[in-house]
């Protein structure tokens, strides 16, 4: 499809892919120990052979075995391959000599490289390597790492990030909350599996973006779309909703203006994109593909079943403008344009007063609130305005930027509490906020 993009976007063409080393290249959780023994050790035998002996035979350690690399670099002979790593160098140049030996890479930047306090997260070691490399624009770099860390360095230096979940157990109950489920939920330009997935990655890395993402770039690759991912949300304990979780779709991400994320902000279409909006009445075409598509996957059967869905949007707070009903309003006259979802157009209906608030409902911004007194907030004024035109029906409920979730989980709550038979919800951006 093409982009539409509000902003003009260069090719995607990758000009430096840097490696995470424990994790990413080789399995190294055996060597927790020993790694940060070799801060300023790289002229000392007797730890590379001590660690070498830990080391042993590199073939069961491969995750990125020779090969992957090497094909890598015959299919881009003009990139440049390197490693950004927390651990110090005499331990990445002995393991990356032992599993490695023919390979040359262009730059490594270790633990004793970057200034003191700016290891990862920080995205101090990207910048580092772009700069020896000669390379300025952060959109022709990508990161490529296993954890939470690695993608917030990506975020911090504004470039391109891989997440590659190969080294991850195979039960996610054994994720760790930080390293593993962190990392998925800061959104990742792309989530791999196999290393052999990188080499279609870096061939399109913009195909595997989200849906409303992926409207406003330049790939023209859609076999990956329509794409949403969903998280599940818990209510904090001190709002005493239990341990309900509530899962929320997402079409792509909104980076705040924290300064941690600017350098990634700067060329983030959609995020201007929704910015450019903020006082709207009308809204892109691509925002309509997106909520389309989304109800046309959460509900592929309203034809056969003979059912409908009402699809409403999270209320504008008193005295802002209502631009979420003004989107639901130009929402019933793109479905009019489409083809049906159900055996008719009325099979998705639609409302800008399904939900309201309370007088003395606070803004979340302005009134910089922070986690819990958002669910509070949001607790004590959300309310469904007429509680018996709900039972038995299901809805979507939409909303633009999704920050700690407290709206669209307490109008699910509300909703369901009213007797709903179902509430998907659905958010065109997920924030991505302060990353350090």
């Amino acid at each position: 499809m093409p982009s539409g993009g509000w902003l003009i976007r260069i090719s995607t063409m990758i000009d430096l892919c840097l490696f995470d080393l424990d994790n990413t290249l080789l399995r190294t959780d055996d060597l927790d120990v020993i790694r940060p023994q070799g801060v300023g050790k790289q002229a000392d035998q007797a730890y590379a052979a001590e660690l070498l002996h830990s080391f042993g035979d590199p073939a069961p350690r491969y995750i990125y075995a020779p090969a992957h690399l090497d094909a890598l670099k015959a299919r881009w002979p003009q990139m440049k391959m390197g490693i950004f790593t927390r651990a110090p160098r005499a331990y990445a140049q002995v393991l990356l000599q032992a599993a490695y030996p023919n390979m040359h890479w262009d730059v490594g930047i270790g633990y004793e490289d970057v200034a003191y306090g700016l290891w990862k997260p920080n995205g101090e070691g990207i910048r580092l390597a772009m700069q020896r490399m000669g390379i300025a624009d952060p959109r022709r770099v990508v990161m490529v790492g296993d954890e939470s860390a690695d993608v917030k360095a990506a975020y911090n230096a504004g470039c391109y990030t891989v997440l590659d979940k190969a080294s991850w157990p195979n039960d996610w109950r054994n994720w760790d909350n930080y390293k593993h489920w962190d990392a998925l939920k800061l959104l990742p330009d792309a989530v791999i599996e196999f290393p052999r997935t990188l080499h279609q990655v870096l061939e399109d890395i913009e195909s595997y973006a989200l849906n409303l993402e992926w409207q406003f770039n330049n790939s023209m690759d859609d076999s990956h779309q329509p794409s949403f991912c969903e998280f599940s949300h818990i209510f904090p304990r001190e709002v005493g909703e239990g341990n309900t979780r509530v899962k929320i779709s997402f079409a792509g991400r909104h980076f705040s203006n924290w300064p941690s994320v600017a350098a990634r902000l700067q060329w983030h279409a959609l995020t201007h994109n929704i910015h450019a909006h903020k006082d709207a009445q009308q809204f892109p075409a691509q925002w309509c593909n997106s909520v389309y598509a989304y109800v046309r996957r959460t509900f592929p059967l309203l034809s056969f079943l003979d059912s409908s869905v009402t699809v409403a949007a999270i209320p504008a707070r008193p005295g802002r403008s209502p631009r979420m009903q003004y989107f639901i309003a130009q929402l019933q006259n793109d479905f009019r344009q489409r083809e049906p979802l159900g055996t008719t157009h009325d099979a998705v209906q639609f409302s800008t007063t399904l939900l309201s608030y309370r007088n003395g409902v606070r803004s979340h911004s302005g009134d910089h609130l922070k986690r819990v007194p958002r669910f509070e907030n949001v607790r004590d004024h959300l309310v469904v305005t007429n509680p018996a035109d709900v039972g038995g029906k299901d809805f979507v409920i939409l909303d633009d930027v999704c920050t700690s979730g407290a709206t669209l989980m307490y109008a699910h709550k509300r909703l369901m509490d009213a007797g709903a038979r179902s509430v998907a919800l659905f958010a065109l951006s997920k924030n991505v906020s302060n990353v350090l």
